[in-house]
């Protein structure tokens, strides 16, 4: 990660490029604590260059501004893009950052939960909802109606899948009525290292994914939102303060088992290498034959085969590029999808020359 520096009476502004994620957390938490010890009067954050953040960066920024607010001073957070913005806002961190200036392109602090459409103790079923919001007209909600009893299906997910209603729309429209964030799951809005601190089976049991833990709060996202019995299984299990916010059902699915797809079938090719797997071949060995005889001895060589399952990950996510990064003590190989460097994998060290 590169990280560009400018002070200008007394204010420091840094420009991170790339995303504040993983490995290059450190060189960022490094780079704020730098600016703290100096007596910063102020910290502003440029993130036009930043295209994703997660659980670690986060926690980053945050202790930044606790230690600027007790000083009298304030983080300012510019140039986020959609991804950011929303990710500062499901997560309740907003309120901690100042906005600045009024072209639209710096933080706005959101300070409170979303007031609820009707009162709590007189809520209208969702599609009498959904009418009165205009997003459905009365005569597709009672075919609607009519499908859903014919069928069985949720009266939302039956809406979607037909086309009446988006899930944007549905969602904003639920999470209003319950007094709740909401959010359609994309890349960047959940931390990936994450998947794992509740465990696929109870995630799927609960309908619930991990999005973003800062501290001792976990963001999660619930199809069932509202549901007190598994906020506090979700309590129980990670030890931390629940965040919920509402998504749908398929949404979450759906998002989980392509984080999960996207680690296994990499990380049990890897489990199965050995160091012979990773020698490379003499080059006076090679030279010796032909095109074909290199052929017949590359076929089964898992050097090929990690390049090969390298690309064809890439080209399933609609990857734009492929970093190979070696280090001393490891190799990164990671992607970037839709804007966002993400790592698929880490061979061995022994893979280097290869």
């Amino acid at each position: 990660m590169k990280i560009e520096k400018n002070i200008q009476d007394g204010v420091t502004t840094i420009s991170p490029i790339g995303p504040i994620a993983g490995s290059d957390t450190e060189q960022f938490q490094a780079c704020l604590t730098e600016i703290l010890s100096h007596q910063s009067a102020g910290i502003i954050l440029d993130a036009t260059k930043v295209m994703f953040i997660d659980s670690l960066g986060l926690e980053a920024i945050v202790d930044a501004a606790d230690k600027l607010i007790r000083s009298g001073y304030a983080m300012t957070i510019t140039g986020a893009n959609d991804i950011l913005r929303e990710v500062l806002e499901l997560t309740e961190l907003a309120p901690l950052f100042r906005p600045m200036g009024a072209s639209g392109d710096s933080l706005k602090s959101v300070t409170s939960v979303p007031t609820p459409l009707v009162p709590s103790g007189d809520k209208l079923p969702l599609g009498e909802l959904l009418v009165e919001e205009g997003v459905l007209t009365a005569k597709q909600l009672s075919q609607a109606l009519a499908d859903q009893k014919a069928s069985g299906r949720f009266l939302g997910e039956l809406l979607v899948e037909d086309g009446l209603v988006s899930q944007q729309e549905l969602i904003r429209v639920l999470a209003r009525r319950l007094g709740v964030r909401g959010c359609v799951l994309r890349a960047g809005l959940a931390d990936p290292s994450l998947l794992d601190i509740i465990g696929k089976e109870e995630a799927m049991r609960l309908k619930a994914l991990p999005m973003f833990k800062v501290r001792d709060t976990l963001t999660v996202a619930m199809a069932e939102a509202q549901s007190l019995p598994h906020i506090d299984r979700l309590r129980q299990i990670t030890g931390c303060r629940i965040r919920p916010v509402l998504a749908t059902e398929s949404n979450i699915v759906e998002f989980f088992k392509k984080g999960l797809a996207a680690r296994t079938d990499v990380n049990a090719f890897l489990a199965s290498l050995t160091q012979a797997d990773v020698e490379v071949t003499e080059e006076e060995a090679i030279d010796q034959g032909n095109v074909t005889d290199l052929d017949n001895e590359f076929e089964d060589s898992p050097i090929i085969n990690l390049v090969n399952m390298v690309l064809l990950k890439a080209v399933n996510d609609h990857a734009s590029d492929i970093h190979i990064e070696p280090d001393r003590k490891a190799t990164r190989i990671r992607c970037r999808v839709d804007g966002v460097l993400r790592d698929l994998m880490k061979p061995p060290v022994g893979m280097h020359a290869s």
